[in-house]
Formats: C-alpha cells, sequence, structure tokens
C-alpha cells in the first residue's frame, strides 16, 4: 500500500445466522449463507479497491469467511476477540449487541491502522481442515483412554475399547489423507521434506507448520516468537521489575514445538540442549529454560526457512 492512501474498514460481527455489517458508518445485516454472503460481497466492492473487512477470530465461523473473502481477492484481517473487547471498555462502551459490535470493531480498526493478514494459500485451506479433524480425535481418544482406567465392569471397558478402536482407524485415514494432500502440491512437499530434515521436528510438527505457521521464514526473530507465543513480555511498573511471562501467540504449534523441544533436551548433544543446561546452570527454572530452549530452536528454525525460501525463489527464477 502507497504511504499517502489508506484503507476504508468494515468491520462485521458474525453468527452462524447473519452478518451484521458496518458500512460507511451504516449497519446492515445478511444472512450467512450463500446468497447473504453474495450480497455482502457485492456491498464491499461497491466500496473501492482500498476495503478491509475486519472481524474476530471466532472458530469456524470466521475460518469460512477468511476462505471465502480470500477466494473473492477481498482484503481482510482476523482480530483476536479479547482486543475488540478491551477497546470497547477503554471507550466506556459496556453495552453489547451485534450492531455495537461490528461498530467498535471498525472503530478499532480504523484507531490501530490495522494491516490486511496474508491471503491464505487455497493448497493449505484442505490440510487445515483435514488437521483439524485428526486433532480433535487424537484428543477425543485420549480421553477415552483416560475413561477406560475408571471402570471395572468389562461390558462398559469393551464398549470403550471398541470406540478407541474405531477412532484409531479414523485417525490413521486422516493422516493418509493429509500426506497426500501434502504430497500433491510440490511446493508444499519440498516445504514439508525441508522441515523433516530439521532437527528435533517429526511428522506432525512439519504438516502443522505448513499451515499453522505458514509466516515462518518470513518475519524477524523477535516477531515469530511473539506470534508463536514464546517471547518474554515485561510487567513492570515504577520501581517495580516483575516477572516476564510467554504468554498468547498460538498455541497449538508452541505446544508442537514445546514437545520437540523436551525431546532434543532429553536426547543430548544438540544446541538446544546445549542451550538448556547452560540456563540451568545458571540457576534458571526448569519450565523457563525449556521455553528459553524453545524460543531459540524456533528463531533459528525461522532463519533457516528464511535462506531455503531465498534459495527455492533463486532456482525457480534460474529455470
Amino acid at each position: 500500500q502507497d504511504a499517502t492512501t489508506s484503507w476504508e474498514y468494515v468491520g462485521i460481527d458474525l453468527s452462524k445466522a447473519q452478518i451484521d455489517a458496518d458500512l460507511n458508518g451504516k449497519h446492515k445485516v445478511y444472512p450467512n449463507t450463500a446468497a447473504g454472503l453474495d450480497r455482502f460481497r457485492k456491498a464491499v466492492e461497491g466500496l473501492g479497491g482500498n476495503v478491509v473487512v475486519v472481524y474476530e477470530s471466532t472458530g469456524w465461523i470466521s475460518r469460512r469467511i477468511s476462505v471465502y473473502l480470500d477466494k473473492c481477492r477481498i482484503r481482510r484481517c482476523c482480530l483476536t476477540a479479547s482486543w475488540i473487547r478491551h477497546h470497547a471498555k477503554s471507550i466506556g462502551r459496556h453495552a453489547k449487541t451485534d450492531k455495537l459490535d461490528c461498530q467498535i470493531i471498525t472503530d478499532y480498526a480504523i484507531k490501530n491502522n490495522v494491516e490486511p493478514n496474508m491471503p491464505t494459500r487455497p493448497e493449505l485451506v484442505r490440510l487445515s481442515e483435514l488437521r483439524g479433524a485428526c486433532d480433535l480425535l487424537i484428543r477425543q481418544r485420549g480421553q477415552l483412554k483416560a475413561a477406560q482406567k475408571a471402570y471395572d465392569d468389562k461390558t462398559a471397558m469393551k464398549s470403550l475399547g471398541v470406540a478407541i478402536a474405531k477412532m484409531d482407524k479414523e485417525i490413521a485415514k486422516l493422516q493418509a489423507a493429509i500426506k497426500e494432500q501434502i504430497q500433491s502440491v510440490p511446493a508444499l512437499a519440498r516445504q514439508y521434506e525441508f522441515y523433516l530434515h530439521q532437527q528435533g521436528i517429526g511428522v506432525q510438527t512439519a504438516s502443522a507448520l505448513l499451515h499453522e505457521l505458514p509466516e515462518l521464514g518470513t518475519l524477524s526473530r523477535r516477531e515469530v516468537a511473539a506470534l508463536v507465543g514464546v517471547a518474554p513480555f515485561n510487567y513492570d511498573s515504577g520501581h517495580r521489575r516483575g516477572k516476564r511471562f510467554a504468554r498468547f501467540g498460538r498455541r497449538d504449534i508452541r505446544t508442537l514445538l514445546y514437545l520437540c523441544t523436551i525431546a532434543l533436551i532429553h536426547q543430548g548433544n544438540n544446541e538446544v540442549c546445549d542451550k538448556y543446561q547452560e540456563l540451568r546452570k545458571r540457576g534458571k527454572a526448569g519450565k523457563l529454560a525449556v521455553v528459553a530452549s524453545e524460543r531459540m530452536m524456533l528463531c533459528r528454525l525461522n532463519a533457516r526457512t528464511r535462506d531455503w525460501l531465498k534459495q527455492q525463489a533463486s532456482t525457480d527464477e534460474a529455470a
């Protein structure tokens, strides 16, 4: 975007039934159906080329609108819901209605000059849904296995065992579909293989990095650490120096990288383990040392990915 131009924001409040939109200060309501989305698209396109549609992250509803807007080549920005609620409180808006929500979202976007998100690559949309379904089944299987230990009745244990066996089959199907989706797109397959060759990265983490952290390699080390949620934030006031905490960020990918870090620490004889041992010798707490080692692992992976992407770009140009 040119420095002399500015974005025009359209705040929308999403629900299963409808979309409340703030269009140039006018409140419009569209049904959350194919016909309603088409009407909304035409209204947004009629506002000009500098429009950014802004909305809160609300799970599958916001994910579907993101896919739709990317398909229509309409700029969009998905914001953390708590940011909007804190903004509403900061300007004295304690009431909450759909009409007010879309106005507050627009006001937040204007005052913070939010930038549009990168469009999601089409090949990552199906991969994200496959991984989401697979992760859901894995969590439910874990719950059933834990519950199975609480029963002594043979019939109850057998029923739970049958359910777990069925889940094992469905999880295997989804994992095969994930691998097939990655291999069907050459660029994805190359990046997937690159991740697998990085120390500590396994099959699950490599596939998660593709769609959970597509920005990897395009950000600075501070930006990627904050995005994932492993960057420590200050908590100071006056002469008081509070504890710094690593929080927020993308929980799923942070959890996977945490497990990779633990595995590398136990494995020994690698840079992550060396970092952990160094911090422990300096008297740092175990959890703090693990998170700091995870941050180092992420930052180095980010740098290697950046170099690899540059190499791939130069190779493609030469071809």
